[in-house]
């Protein structure tokens, strides 16, 4: 097979090395994910990761680690943000008019079941999480009278509702690459007839360095004077930006700085650090085999979650680039899509700590670690135990442990069953089981559950509910709620 004809010389000859491994029917295979991509108009930068890492699935790489090769990270590869020194703060404070701010907004939220961009969901009455990030911005250019331009790195399932959502005009909308998913039984592209963008994938978070090069966007910001990024998750309100760590990726002469918090037992989905053969590695709960999860666990040795908020410095990277791709580690997705068995292929951005030269972690307070992956998150960003401040910045204490269950894991059905949502300012833990419709004001003290064992929906009258279990009881007039 030859790209000599889509890809330039420096990706050719990677390609090239990469593919000496395959038979003639793993290049037949990927030839016709090739042709699919180049007709969707996938850059070279794209084809060039896809081919990467089709190679590297079909050869065998499962993308799983060894934790027995994992060692702790010592000291000098990580600091503690609230010991920084002064000089750090005055660095960054120096350095606002060269920050550029990018949020990862590739994502459907389908763990949730939304039905469009996350970013588009509300958080309160009138506000959603895109609103909540522009405020953030405007407060932080008031402040510092810098520019600090915004860029989206939008999906081809995001970009147009969450733009034509937007009324500042001065947002960049930075398009992900796209890639055909895979059979799994075949690893020949998925086709699906009814629903043809269901034949695509994004590659993952990963995929922002290059997709930064391959549209010309990483040379005009740096053509503009702006030298250093801070990329957050769309849903993480708490990740702003901070002239203390952006000062101390500068003075520490650093091309990546990764924001890592103490892990908590409920850090279950997301990633972890460790050292692999001499450097920072970024380690997926999916990159782990089951008879080595419970390792994965230990808070001794993995101490830390990775909040997946990072520092770049473009310069660096751009540099970086224009030597070598940059090859990531591979993380193998399978999924059911319309009944039938895919894979998709993917990475994630915050393995690039342990290919950049010059990366370092910093240790973050939960005060800039708020994510809102599940329907429990969302209901405790909503509440009234989460202060939403008018400039967009979150503020809270210690908050209640929250479990909902299943009939709450999807966003249609969390709207029809708990359309009030309580007052969460004195309780310590709640605990939702069975099917409950809250319609009405209520208050939570202590700590609750409410058990509806029956297999129907039942109302919950409103009021306040303290320190015990309120369990639902069928009788011969219709039932009734019982404190125990």
């Amino acid at each position: 097979m030859t790209f000599s004809a889509v890809l330039n010389p420096l990706l050719r000859d990677d390609v090239a090395m990469r593919m000496q491994g395959l038979s003639d029917a793993q290049r037949a295979l990927v030839a016709l994910h090739v042709h699919k991509a180049t007709q969707a108009g996938v850059s070279e930068w794209g084809l060039r990761d896809m081919v990467v890492s089709l190679a590297r699935y079909l050869t065998g790489e499962t993308g799983f680690l060894d934790l027995s090769l994992m060692d702790p990270i010592p000291p000098t590869h990580w600091c503690d943000a609230s010991a920084l020194p002064p000089a750090d703060a005055q660095a960054g404070d120096a350095a606002w008019s060269q920050l550029v701010c990018i949020k990862l907004n590739g994502g459907l939220g389908t763990s949730m079941g939304c039905r469009g961009p996350k970013s588009l969901v509300t958080i309160d009455h009138h506000r959603r999480f895109i609103d909540m990030v522009m405020a953030q911005l405007h407060d932080w250019r008031r402040a510092t009278g810098a520019p600090l331009p915004m860029v989206l790195l939008n999906s081809y399932y995001t970009m147009h509702d969450t733009m034509a959502a937007l009324s500042s005009p001065d947002v960049v909308s930075l398009m992900q690459h796209q890639v055909p998913r895979l059979c799994r039984d075949t690893a020949e592209p998925f086709l699906c007839p009814d629903d043809p963008a269901a034949e695509w994938n994004p590659p993952g978070h990963g995929d922002l360095f290059h997709s930064l090069h391959a549209s010309g966007q990483l040379d005009r910001l740096l053509a503009q004077g702006f030298r250093y990024a801070f990329v957050s998750n769309i849903d993480n309100l708490a990740a702003t930006v901070s002239p203390s760590l952006l000062g101390h990726m500068i003075n520490a002469r650093l091309d990546m700085l990764m924001e890592v918090t103490p892990k908590l037992p409920q850090d279950r989905k997301g990633g972890t650090v460790a050292m692999m053969d001499g450097r920072l590695a970024l380690v997926e709960r999916s990159q782990v085999s089951s008879d080595q999860l419970d390792q994965l666990d230990q808070q001794a040795r993995y101490p830390w979650f990775n909040t997946n908020s990072i520092w770049i410095n473009l310069a660096s990277l751009a540099n970086a680039l224009q030597h070598a791709p940059m090859t990531l580690p591979l993380l193998v997705n399978p999924k059911t899509v319309h009944g039938q068995s895919v894979v998709q292929l993917e990475t994630a951005m915050g393995a690039a700590i342990g290919v950049l030269p010059h990366t370092g972690l910093v240790s973050v307070g939960r005060d800039r670690f708020f994510p809102v992956k599940t329907t429990a998150d969302l209901v405790l960003c909503r509440s009234n135990r989460v202060t939403k401040q008018a400039n967009g910045t979150l503020s809270w204490h210690d908050l209640p442990t929250l479990i909902l269950g299943e009939a709450y894991n999807q966003m249609d059905a969390l709207s029809s069953l708990m359309p009030c949502i309580p007052d969460l300012s004195q309780a310590d833990s709640l605990h939702i089981m069975g099917t409950v419709a809250f319609r009405t004001p209520w208050a939570v003290q202590g700590s609750v559950t409410i058990h509806n064992p029956t297999p129907h929906v039942v109302s919950f009258d409103g009021g306040v509910v303290a320190n015990g279990t309120y369990t639902y009881r069928d009788t011969p007039t219709g039932g009734e709620w019982v404190k125990s």
